[in-house]
């Protein structure tokens, strides 16, 4: 983001200046063009605000989901003896995990993959209960498999639905046509006006990118600014991995 905003502004200043010997700046800075680009960040500051709660509660669905899919794991061993229904459940929450694992690193969530290892999860546990295994066990059980698909649901959730894409847009186009006024305002002296333009060019643009990085924080590793942070998928990935190796 920093890198796109960055060369954002050397093109704008460029462009600037190239307008400037050239003469053309005709627009004066008056206070219509500073109600203008006050107007503009206004509107881009009422999208981030709407986008920061559900970025603030992606932050926190991670770790949630980890430690629904280690205590799930945990209430298994305890319960479950050497057999095939053991080793069913061990081998779909092994998959469970490794699927939600490579969802959140690749971007592209895939509900049906996870219902479908989280229902043989519940059929496993279903066999359990008839095998009289103590009812607060079964309970715990089937309230972390609860957990994992309320959780897991609100990741489809965040990543279908855009915070208003008619708003944004209208945003975008904004910020290109203050950008592009901002070209031909003149302001004396020269260095000024450059100062202005940088500053106001990396604020816009910044907050562009922001925007639409924290609306959509599960873009997968290092494809966003705003990822979230996968560490603790990942222990429990690793946490599985040895204790079935």
């Amino acid at each position: 983001m920093i890198e796109i905003a960055g060369v954002s502004v050397v093109l704008l200043l460029a462009t600037k200046t190239i307008v400037h010997v050239l003469g053309f700046e005709f627009i004066a800075l008056t206070g219509l063009v500073t109600a203008i680009i006050g107007g503009v960040t206004f509107t881009l500051s009422i999208l981030f605000a709407g986008a920061i709660p559900d970025y603030k509660e992606s932050e926190k669905i991670p770790g949630e989901l980890a430690v629904f899919m280690k205590d799930l794991y945990k209430d298994m061993a305890i319960v479950c003896s050497d057999g095939e229904t053991c080793e069913k459940m061990r081998q779909a929450i092994r998959r469970l995990v490794a699927v939600v694992a490579h969802n959140f690193t690749e971007g592209s969530w895939t509900q049906r993959e996870i219902n479908r290892e989280l229902e043989l999860i519940d059929e496993g546990i279903a066999q359990l209960a008839k095998k009289n295994v103590p009812p607060n066990y079964i309970i715990m059980m089937r309230n972390d498999l609860s957990g994992i698909e309320r959780l897991s649901n609100r990741v489809e959730t965040i990543k279908d639905t855009s915070f208003l894409p008619p708003a944004f847009a209208v945003a975008r186009i904004l910020v290109a046509m203050v950008l592009g006024m901002m070209i031909f305002v003149k302001v004396d002296p020269y260095y000024e006006a450059v100062i202005i333009t940088a500053i106001l060019g990396f604020l816009l643009v910044g907050l562009v990118f922001l925007i639409r990085d924290i609306d959509d924080p599960f873009k997968g590793h290092d494809r966003s600014f705003a990822d979230v942070d996968l560490e603790h998928i990942m222990k429990v990935q690793e946490y599985v991995g040895k204790v079935d190796s």
